[in-house]
């Protein structure tokens, strides 16, 4: 297992910045802009929609729904069904409720036909179709959501917890939710334990805090990988593990009793690799890794408990120099991880062995910079890089950069880095987000040059998702420059979908359920008949739907921006 090679590649990115917590799923990324607030000045979006609009708008939505029962039953169809039912609840509460209904039998339906299909228990990692549902109506009702959640966990017998429906009762019943989470543990069930604990913190510091109290005394004793449980919980215990901040939002004295237990776990481990050595002296991937993570944490152990660390530092080397190789391998791990900041890596670059043992320094240490936002450092570390890996670690620099720039409100600045970004989807993104950011400030000048330069480069691109997903981000800022300006590219975007097919004829292009909540649906509200007729044409019968509900939900939840929402979190 040659270290030096996958850090130039990159390949150990995840285990170096995440401390591979086994078991855990990759984050999604969520690139997606806030809820729009329709706080557009242009035109006359504030206007008061005539209450003939709004009557037009409700009489659609019911035919809607049913609409939708013609769908793919996915992720996609729930959502529409439940943004339709939630703005009915203002205007007709008893349709609404018989609308939510409709959607939770509808999954019924669906567990019924195909109990290992669609809808999966926790061990899958799946969304559940169910949890959506249970999440708008927890916000209109969550005495009825409480109920609903606590039937269908009921339901389950004695199958795992769905730590979907699970995470949804926080919502509404936090200690209930608690008490079920600490059922769970008794059976030994702990997956997707740091998503309950994360989630639940949002909500109580101390009822998180004290879960994460009683996984420790519950979980590990009969625990078949006590080295996994413990990667589990690592995240929760120091968020900012990847940018090696051993800082803890936990007390001191939490801190070390996980610390002590994650001590035992990983002498546990270093047991089990030893017994593997017995049967083969080569080199193994979980040998390796499990030196490297060791290497990785031994500064939060130094920090909270200093007279561990030397102990599994020791049986570690113990265990691994063993192995074939080993003591070579270590030096490299040591060499390439072992270092506590950016510039203790780079001091040991003189202890390289070649050029290749150089050039890994290097990268680590460009990775590192960027990933705790340092990118003057993270450049001038960049020029000695000289191999393959100098184009990916350019991109992701001026990336993070944008990001940080974005988030500072310093547009000009995202911009000059997005010069640097040659992926179209990424590029168009970031061009969007400097647009939309400009015309925040009302600069709306720069903010149409913005548009017109994105506008430009996505007309190159053939006809296909990539170009109707990139007209949909323009089509965004567009829409809060201008009411004239997003239906124009909105035209284009619809048109851009309707052409999206391949050789049989077929569409090529998949839209979700809040594809237009940030176009069509802030358009709305200057020209209703103008919206609704864009979402009309479109000939893909699922974003047809998709479209008209957001036009719709445009007008009727004018007065109430916090309803106009994405994926409920």
């Amino acid at each position: 297992m040659n270290y030096m090679r996958f850090a130039i590649g990159g390949l150990l990115l995840v285990a170096v910045l995440s401390l591979r917590p086994a078991g855990q799923t990759a984050e999604k990324k969520n690139s997606a802009a806030p809820a729009p607030q329709s706080t557009a000045t242009a035109d006359n979006r504030n206007r008061e929609v005539p209450a003939a609009i709004r009557q037009r708008a409700l009489a659609m939505l019911d035919p809607l729904f049913v609409a939708t029962q013609g769908l793919k039953t996915d992720i996609t169809k729930l959502y529409l069904q439940s943004q339709i039912a939630d703005t009915i609840w203002d205007y007709d509460e008893a349709l609404a409720r018989r609308r939510f209904n409709d959607a939770l039998q509808m999954v019924s339906s669906v567990d019924r036909a195909e109990p290992k299909g669609s809808v999966t228990l926790l061990s899958d990692g799946v969304p559940q179709l169910r949890e959506p549902v249970l999440g708008w109506i927890a916000e209109r009702d969550p005495a009825w959501a409480r109920q609903l959640v606590l039937n269908e966990l009921k339901g389950q017998g004695t199958k795992k917890t769905e730590i979907l429906v699970l995470m949804r009762l926080t919502d509404v019943d936090a200690p209930r939710a608690v008490q079920i989470m600490k059922q769970a543990l008794d059976k030994k069930e702990a997956n997707w334990l740091r998503s309950f604990l994360e989630h639940l913190r949002q909500k109580d510091v101390s009822l998180a805090d004290d879960v994460f109290s009683y996984a420790l005394a519950a979980g590990p004793q009969d625990n078949d990988s006590p080295s996994d449980y413990f990667h589990e919980l690592f995240g929760y215990a120091f968020p900012n593990a990847k940018v090696l901040d051993t800082n803890s939002p936990l007390s001191p004295d939490l801190v070390k009793r996980f610390l002590d237990f994650g001590c035992g776990a990983l002498m546990k481990e270093a047991d089990a690799v030893a017994e593997e050595t017995k049967k083969s002296r080569g080199m193994s991937e979980r040998a390796g890794y499990g030196y490297m993570d060791v290497v990785n944490m031994m500064p939060f152990f130094e920090r909270y408990t200093p007279d561990a660390a030397p102990k599994i530092l020791a049986r570690w080397d113990e265990v691994f120099f063993a192995r074939e190789g080993g003591r070579e391998e270590a030096q490299q791990i040591k060499l390439l991880f072992g270092a506590k900041s950016v510039q203790e890596l780079l001091s040991h670059v003189e202890q390289a062995r070649d050029q290749e043992e150089r050039e890994g320094i290097y990268v680590i240490a460009t990775r590192r910079a960027t990933a705790a936002g340092d990118i003057d450092q993270a450049l001038l570390i960049l020029n000695r890089v000289e191999g393959s890996a100098r184009q990916d670690l350019e991109r992701d620099i001026h990336d993070r950069a944008a990001a940080i720039a974005l988030a500072n409100g310093d547009a000009e600045a995202a911009y000059r880095h997005g010069k640097y970004l040659s992926d179209l989807r990424t590029r168009t993104d970031l061009l969007s987000g400097v647009a939309r950011l400009l015309c925040e400030k009302n600069e709306t000048g720069r903010a149409a040059e913005i548009i017109n330069e994105a506008q430009k480069a996505v007309e190159k691109e053939q006809e296909g998702p990539d170009k109707v997903m990139c007209m949909l981000m323009i089509t965004n800022a567009a829409a809060r420059l201008s009411s004239a300006r997003g239906f124009e590219c909105m035209k284009i975007t619809v048109e851009a979908i309707n052409r999206a097919k391949d050789s049989d004829g077929k569409p090529t292009v998949a839209i979700s359920y809040d594809s237009f909540d940030e176009n069509l649906l802030l358009l709305a509200e200057s020209d209703f008949d103008r919206a609704l007729a864009l979402a009309k044409s479109i000939t893909l019968k699922d974003a047809a739907i998709a479209a008209q509900v957001a036009v719709c939900r445009g007008v009727l939840l004018q007065k109430k921006p916090g309803h106009i929402g994405k994926a409920r979190q």
